[in-house]
């Protein structure tokens, strides 16, 4: 009898253990650490356009990464870059900074988080010290981040993680806050 009491006493305090201990594991992605993944991408985001028949490189030099400002559902990114227009044998820099943003996505297959839903938020465009809001050349910035974000994930979630691997493996949900994306598990009814 005793053993019976001692048996169920070890089994439902292991059943809670279990439970409190699944509530307790969480997976945090930072906007540090979209910031430094799409960083280290950036050269991917050179192109050649043309913009009402003249060309135009276009490139990305800096962006910030912002999660969830003013309590929003939304990742916002702040990008710099250069576009340079080739006309009449000579070249014409202009700088250009954008504020674009979407929604974060997970991809449950490949464990990534994306970004879809790319919206423009603002665009100045300096040329030559005339600072000019320029929609054309702002919306082929925005193709081109809309074509990069829908086929690349702004964030791999590792395997090497045991936590992350073992939520990966059970419904979760995702929570956008501020600076931070947390995965946590479902509460089980």
């Amino acid at each position: 009898m005793w053993l019976l009491r001692f048996t169920l006493l070890a089994l439902l305090c292991l059943t809670s253990s279990c439970s409190v201990i699944s509530n307790m594991v969480s997976y945090s992605v930072t906007a540090e650490d979209i910031r430094a993944l799409l960083q280290t991408k950036i050269d991917q985001l050179q192109t050649r356009t043309s913009v009402m028949g003249v060309q135009v490189d276009l490139s990305v030099s800096h962006i910030e990464v912002d999660i969830a400002p003013n309590n929003k559902q939304v990742v916002t990114l702040s990008v710099d870059g250069k576009a340079t227009a080739k006309a009449f044998g000579m070249q014409y820099p202009v700088d250009v900074s954008l504020g674009l943003e979407g929604e974060p996505y997970y991809e449950s297959k490949e464990k990534a988080i994306y970004i879809r839903s790319l919206s423009l938020t603002h665009s100045v465009i300096d040329a030559a010290g005339l600072k000019i809001n320029m929609t054309l050349l702002a919306n082929e910035y925005m193709d081109v981040f809309n074509d990069y974000l829908a086929t690349h994930a702004v964030y791999q979630i590792s395997n090497s993680d045991p936590g992350a691997f073992w939520l990966s493996h059970r419904p979760f949900n995702m929570v956008i806050k501020p600076g931070v994306i947390v995965f946590t598990p479902q509460a089980q009814p």
